[in-house]
């Protein structure tokens, strides 16, 4: 991965601990997984503590990890195509016709 990656040539990214660096470099690699994991579940599969993945995401100027984690869920859905974002929204069903179903409904409902 080169400085190009938002995380990585952030403003702040200069000012973050080495944990923090460690962990922003992870983020940056696996949008995928941190768009949608637990602060604990990032933390582990960081290799770091929930508490870094908290003050990472409040030295980025977020309120705390939720917020954090909305941006970056934000951001990684649009850079998809339409299917893959569909799968990769979490759903109750197991396949795509039924999530899309679902979603069809949800927006009839809406409508």
């Amino acid at each position: 991965m080169d400085g190009s990656h938002p995380l990585v040539g952030h403003h702040h990214y200069d000012r973050l601990s080495p944990k923090q660096q460690k962990l922003a470099r992870f983020v940056a690699e696996n949008p995928s997984f941190a768009a949608f994991a637990t602060a604990a579940n990032l933390a582990e599969r960081a290799g770091t503590s929930t508490a870094t993945v908290v003050r990472f995401a409040q030295a980025l100027g977020f309120d705390g990890y939720e917020e954090f984690q909305q941006n970056v869920r934000h951001n990684y859905l649009r850079t998809l195509r339409p299917l893959e974002a569909l799968e990769s929204k979490p759903h109750v069903g197991e396949n795509l016709f039924e999530v899309q179903l679902y979603q069809d409904l949800e927006n009839l409902r809406l409508a």
